[in-house]
């Protein structure tokens, strides 16, 4: 082939060395910039170093605070409940010792002082057959008189005694039927209702589960009401009925539980009745809505029914008009 002449071959020489150069320009380029890389991660690496500790320091500061507080309140709610068990503690031996008394005060009513009730009325009777020449007329109404009012005090030492035992729940439920329990009620008044000339009418009413006996002297009560507060010119009208109503349609207050249903069981009478602003009045121990010589009720037989409706998980409420008689109503759960 032909011989380079020297002018290319300083001309390729001065391309290579320019190329040389561009290279070393290139890789000087490439150096510097690792070098400002480098630089720049490890002043990273030193600023987080730094920062690293106090930031550990901080978070365990927070971390230990936020336990303090924690454990703080939990000590606190150890102590707030501690000391709501002792006081509840406190309040249950109080109820308790209470109760004690209460028992001891139905013991005595029931026996103690019983016993010098009846010697009253004894003594009395003794008076009115042995001395009955001797005493006027006057004295005859004094001793009457005496009689009557212990005869009366031992009939509220009964009920008093009653009232009592029905806090202890002894009896076991039973299902029963409810219109056998009011025709039971009806044959112990069969000589009251006699003499007042009494209708009583009963619809059908169901089986229910319930203590019998407690059952019964509430109805007994309830009937003994409707008797004993009749109007003086009208024979008494006393009708017992049952429903089952909504217990979401029901408005009373002391309604000791939230059942769906409630069979209702009512007795109404034609009575004197009474102003139904006072109805929560007449379920109290002795409280009466009408003078001693108007009634001869003891003030005890409602509260007795009341008592009896709470051992049931129910309750008793009452519509009353004046001179238009009363409607007790029974609510025994259904659910």
């Amino acid at each position: 082939g032909q011989e380079a002449s020297p002018e290319s071959i300083l001309d390729n020489v001065t391309k290579g060395r320019n190329l040389m150069a561009s290279f070393k320009n290139d890789l000087d380029l490439m150096e510097r910039e690792e070098q400002e890389l480098l630089h720049e991660r490890f002043t990273q690496k030193e600023r987080y170093q730094k920062l690293t500790p106090r930031t550990f320091r901080i978070v365990s500061g927070v971390v230990g605070l936020i336990f303090l507080i924690s454990f703080t309140l939990i000590v606190k709610a150890m102590l707030d409940r501690f000391r709501f068990q002792q006081e509840l503690q406190e309040q249950l031996l109080a109820i308790k010792q209470r109760n004690d008394e209460l028992t001891q005060l139905a013991f005595a009513a029931s026996h103690d002082l019983q016993e010098p009730v009846r010697k009253i009325r004894t003594f009395t009777d003794r008076l009115l057959i042995r001395q009955q020449d001797r005493l006027d007329e006057e004295g005859k109404m004094i001793l009457s008189r005496v009689d009557y009012s212990a005869k009366k005090l031992q009939g509220m030492l009964e009920d008093i005694s009653t009232f009592m035992s029905l806090q202890e729940e002894n009896e076991k439920i039973q299902l029963t039927d409810t219109r056998k329990l009011w025709e039971e009620a009806i044959r112990d008044y069969a000589n009251l209702i006699a003499d007042t000339k009494a209708e009583i009418e009963i619809s059908d009413l169901p089986w229910l589960e319930l203590y019998p006996m407690q059952t019964k002297i509430m109805f007994k009560a309830l009937l003994d009401n409707s008797l004993a507060y009749r109007k003086v010119d009208e024979s008494p009208k006393i009708r017992i009925s049952a429903k089952v109503v909504e217990g979401a349609d029901l408005k009373i207050d002391h309604l000791p539980s939230l059942q769906k249903h409630y069979h209702a069981v009512t007795i109404e009478d034609n009575g004197i009745g009474f102003d139904n602003a006072f109805k929560l009045k007449v379920f109290q121990l002795f409280r009466r809505l009408h003078t001693q010589e108007d009634r001869s009720g003891k003030g005890i037989g409602l509260a007795i029914c009341q008592r009896v409706m709470a051992n049931h998980n129910g309750a008793i409420d009452v519509f009353a008009e004046p001179g238009r008689g009363a409607a007790f109503t029974l609510y025994f759960p259904k659910d």
